[in-house]
């Protein structure tokens, strides 16, 4: 009798849904959980140089809006040690001047990681059977092809159009060695300042050509990666269009001062002609206050009236620096 009361009861435990001890201490299904935010953020910012004077849609002070917007404690530039803290700064691309000047508003450090002196080039060329393939699927990469705007240099989905232009080239080129050892010593010199310098935020400016891969070096060494067009997009600050800093005016006169003084001691030859074109970018720079735009050709290396000529590109006398307003953040 007692047995069977034993039995109603635990039918009617059941019944009523109850659960036995055991399983009450079943494990619950696991909560999704986003991963954490790696410590150190990264951003790769493609430069298009001289070309900047010659493009609209990237203008000087766009590569100081993402430097507002993305704030770095150390910026990494691909220019020689030489070339940036060196005897000769006149040598380096126009617009390291700007950047060397928006940094030092925010007394962030510039490192290079570019070489003091390139190789002679490989330069290898496809096989007459892959030149077809590679027309279709490597695309340009002559000068021109840094005439790009500041979304086309910086985009996700041109980045990828690049890499797959760049694997393109890597197979039919016979590995692509001068972009391939360029962008190992790039990794290299960029691993090395991370490790000594470890920051928090860091920036790397280098060629659009190097960009994706870089920024994907940077994401398999951890970094949390930002792209400078949604970064600068979601700024509300954002610099004047219209000139740059009288500080930046003042640098590329002394630079054109002192290629000038260099320029007529040079034989006639491959070296002169290249210190001309950059005599002849400088004076284009200062007569347009760093402003868009001249002609593609003037600033193209080779093209006419940019490749070299002395008197490609007429040189006009420029306003003294010190009368230019200085270059501030704007809001929208």
């Amino acid at each position: 009798m007692r047995a069977g009361r034993v039995a109603i009861v635990f039918g009617l435990l059941l019944t009523a849904g109850c659960q036995l001890p055991e399983e009450r201490q079943k494990p619950k299904a696991p909560v999704a959980q986003c991963p954490p935010e790696p410590p150190v953020k990264g951003m790769v910012l493609a430069t298009i140089h001289q070309f900047h004077l010659a493009n609209s849609g990237y203008p000087f002070s766009r590569i100081g809006d993402a430097l507002d917007a993305f704030r770095p404690d150390l910026i990494l530039v691909d220019v020689g040690q030489n070339t940036l803290k060196g005897t000769h700064p006149e040598d380096a691309p126009i617009d390291l001047e700007y950047i060397k000047y928006v940094a030092s508003t925010r007394s962030t450090e510039v490192v290079p990681i570019g070489l003091d002196s390139e190789d002679p080039p490989i330069a290898p060329k496809a096989d007459k059977s892959d030149e077809d393939a590679l027309a279709k699927e490597g695309g340009s990469f002559e000068a021109t092809a840094m005439n790009l705007s500041f979304d086309e240099a910086n985009g996700v989905e041109p980045g990828q159009k690049l890499l797959a232009q760049l694997n393109a080239r890597t197979r039919y080129i016979k590995g692509n060695p001068d972009w391939a050892r360029h962008e190992a010593w790039l990794e290299y010199a960029t691993d090395k300042a991370l490790a000594e310098k470890k920051p928090k935020q860091v920036l790397a400016i280098v060629d659009p050509i190097y960009r994706p891969s870089l920024e994907a070096h940077l994401y398999a060494m951890g970094l949390g990666i930002k792209n400078p067009v949604k970064v600068v997009a979601a700024s509300a600050d954002k610099r004047d269009e219209s000139q740059v800093p009288s500080v930046v005016l003042a640098s590329w006169h002394d630079n054109l001062s002192a290629l000038q003084n260099r320029v007529h001691r040079l034989h006639a030859g491959a070296d002169r002609t290249a210190m001309e074109f950059h005599v002849n970018v400088l004076q284009l720079a200062i007569d347009r206050h760093g402003t868009c735009c001249v002609s593609l050709d003037m600033v193209t290396p080779g093209a006419e009236g940019g490749g070299g000529k002395s008197g490609g590109a007429k040189p006009t006398p420029a306003a003294p620096v010190d009368e230019r307003p200085i270059d501030r953040p704007k809001k929208k």
